[in-house]
């Protein structure tokens, strides 16, 4: 069972679902739809795997934050990651009297409100990644594919 192509179109919608602009984020009063992309090292992790009968999806450890936020009291997040995400997002901190603040400053200070606040968990990119796999009308037909090729090479087995 060739299961290789498989392997990418599993990799496309974990990639895909990241990448999408419907996830909320904010409080009252500032609220936003973004992606789940800040300096794209999650993105750039996901691989699927093939394996003998089956198919590993690897990405980095930290998936399972973006995916359902941090408790407030826990750890932060890493500073480089922070000053990445606020370079990106062309981002400023300013101070109580209005002056700019160096960027490794703000991420400290979004670091402490994360830890104090945390992210509140909302529907993550699994939730999303395994609908589309469910609507994949192109992981359908693979399957499809395989099935097919499988059952035929039992049957010449025979």
């Amino acid at each position: 069972m060739d299961i290789s192509k498989l392997s990418d179109i599993l990799e496309d919608i974990f990639k895909k679902s990241l990448e999408e602009n419907i996830y909320h984020f904010g409080l009252a009063g500032r609220r936003g739809i973004s992606n789940k992309i800040a300096s794209g090292s999650l993105r750039n992790s996901v691989s699927a795997v093939p394996e003998p009968g089956a198919i590993g999806i690897e990405m980095n450890d930290y998936w399972k934050f973006v995916q359902s936020g941090r408790q407030p009291g826990k750890k932060g997040v890493p500073i480089e990651a922070l000053e990445i995400w606020i370079k990106q997002r062309g981002l400023t901190g300013k101070d109580k009297k209005g002056k700019r603040i160096s960027n490794r400053s703000f991420a400290f200070a979004i670091n402490q409100n994360i830890k104090k606040f945390g992210i509140p968990s909302r529907p993550g990119f699994l939730d999303v990644a395994i609908n589309k796999m469910y609507e994949s009308k192109e992981l359908q037909d693979e399957l499809g594919n395989i099935t097919i090729d499988e059952l035929i090479n039992h049957l010449e087995g025979i």
